[in-house]
């Protein structure tokens, strides 16, 4: 591995460059993937049956629990 200053200068801008685009895509997924039609806009939508509502909480946590599986990844690989 190279001791070279820019060497190290261009790794920090690119693990920079990593860690914020996976924190912008976290947070762009958790805002614009939650489950937000009612049970009228699904049955007009969808041939299957509407899951109901505990399945619409139940995504949804799992949706904005992906914020939380970033940082734990970040911590866990020392980001």
């Amino acid at each position: 591995m190279s001791e070279h200053p820019a060497f190290h200068a261009a790794q920090d801008v690119l693990l920079t460059a990593y860690t914020e685009g996976l924190k912008a895509f976290a947070e762009w997924y958790a805002r614009e993937w939650p489950f937000k039609e009612t049970e009228e806009e699904w049955r007009r939508t969808y041939a299957e049956p509407y899951p109901g509502e505990e399945w619409v909480k139940a995504y949804n946590a799992g949706v904005a629990s992906v914020l939380g599986a970033l940082d734990c990844f970040l911590d866990d690989h020392g980001y």
